[in-house]
């Protein structure tokens, strides 16, 4: 640990905290939570065979981290790593006592801490963006020239963050937009104004190299395409609406009809539709010639009925956000359902004892409510803007990584498929995040100007 003998006491102070928190975080969710999707996602990177259902590069991380551990441990650790080098970074990064409480009080609240024990693609997705947009800001902050070793190690570990939370969700573009340029703007020289190209420029090669990774991990003929769920849920909906089946062909032969999509259809979520039932489950294809079919079927009930296909995605929004129910949707997991793979979980744990106390006490408060998160977004995205415009362009960080969370959610709009809390994880990060560097500089004005007064 020779590179803590140039930190003040306070700063080593820090680094073991954070080191601590990250130990007994990864100690008390071990070896992680799991649901049906990531006991999929452990079968196939167990395998080394990737559908294309869920994104294959988590797997194949998954198989990589299985060297070391069996089971859903390594991405635990993985994705808590992840989570806690931020915190660390930005601790380093804001200095002082107040500061670094905030960041402990941000990362120990109920939202925050619910999904860091669940291994999945959602929390993969956020602590990767968070620590991209960490090692960002240290870099702009820092002045870190990109020639340098220091530089271009955390130039690479950003982008490889941003590869990562582009690649693990399918939906993660809109949330990987605005940080591209947040990236873009860190390695720019000062002075330089063509950040804003080389930020279209990094968001074009991540998309690209995200192809390229799911077509050389998938095989053409084991390609699941996750398009249909989204499809299938828009048009049970709009058939609830209109009161007909608007199924595909293929599908009302198999026996889809009207009565089955009625019992089985919730704005809640697609479960009912595509998993839960025997009786009801939709088979999914491979076959081009009936993905065609319900891409036809798909387009012609949006055009033919707009306003129901509007009403059907505007309920499951709200749903979503939680504006106007009195409880929240899946806040939190814990443990692992039963599967034939081996994996299982001790629930007769103090540490769970502790964790599902804390989790039950809040649940059902405004903390769950991703509404909160996209009003707060909104807000300082506004805010951001506004001291940007009065000449504070240290202030675009926290616009942009504000506009990251609120795009990521808005865009729910027209793909969300289930009204999970941890859908909404990104948006708490980034509102969170973007909340502490709007306080910080704040502090930092207030200084300034204060110093100005004292000296006059």
């Amino acid at each position: 640990m020779a590179i803590l003998k140039n930190f003040t006491k306070a700063d080593r102070l820090w680094f073991w905290t954070v080191v601590l928190l990250f130990g007994l975080t990864v100690g008390a969710f071990y070896p992680g939570f799991m649901g049906n999707d990531e006991i999929d996602q452990y079968a196939q990177a167990k395998n080394q065979y990737y559908t294309g259902w869920h994104p294959p590069v988590m797997s194949w991380l998954w198989n990589k981290l299985l060297w070391f551990s069996d089971g859903p441990a390594g991405m635990l650790v993985f994705q808590n790593l992840c989570f806690w080098s931020g915190v660390l970074l930005l601790g380093f990064l804001a200095g002082g006592l107040y500061s670094r409480l905030v960041l402990l009080f941000f990362s120990l609240m109920p939202p925050v801490i619910s999904q860091l024990g669940s291994v999945t693609k959602d929390t993969g997705m956020s602590v990767t963006l968070f620590l991209a947009c960490a090692v960002a800001l240290t870099l702009r902050e820092r002045r870190w020239a990109l020639r340098s070793v220091t530089g271009a190690a955390a130039a690479v570990l950003c982008l490889l963050s941003l590869l990562y939370a582009v690649s693990v969700r399918w939906d993660a573009v809109t949330a990987i937009f605005p940080v591209c340029f947040l990236a873009a703007w860190a390695f720019a020289k000062s002075g330089r104004r063509l950040w804003p190209g080389t930020g279209l420029l990094l968001f074009a090669v991540l998309l690209l190299l995200r192809s390229l990774i799911f077509h050389a991990l998938v095989a053409k003929d084991q390609r699941v395409d996750i398009r249909q769920a989204l499809e299938i849920f828009d048009l049970a909906g709009i058939s609830v609406r209109e009161h007909k089946s608007l199924m595909p062909v293929y599908l009302q032969d198999r026996g889809v009809d009207m009565k089955m999509i009625q019992d089985a259809y919730s704005p809640e979520t697609n479960s009912p539709l595509m998993y839960e039932s025997k009786k009801m489950a939709m088979p999914l294809t491979k076959s081009p010639a009936y993905l065609h079919e319900l891409d036809t079927a798909w387009i012609g009930a949006v055009r033919a009925h707009p306003v129901s296909y509007l009403g059907h995605r505007f309920r499951c929004f709200m749903s979503f956000l939680r504006l106007t129910e009195n409880r929240s949707y899946l806040p939190y997991r814990c443990g692992i359902p039963g599967n034939d793979l081996g994996l299982t979980f001790n629930m007769k744990r103090f540490s769970i004892e502790m964790y599902l106390r804390y989790m039950q006490m809040s649940s059902d408060t405004l903390f769950f409510r991703p509404y909160v998160y996209l009003l707060l977004c909104l807000a300082l995205f506004v805010l951001g803007m506004f001291q940007v415009s009065c000449g504070n362009h240290q202030a675009i960080s926290a616009a942009l990584i504000a506009m990251s969370g609120g795009m990521y959610l808005s865009f729910l709009f027209f793909y969300g498929l289930a009204s999970d809390f941890r859908y909404a994880y990104w948006a708490v990060l980034a509102s969170g995040l973007s909340l502490f560097l709007s306080l910080c500089e704040w502090s930092k004005l207030s200084k300034t100007n204060g110093g100005t007064r004292d000296a006059s």
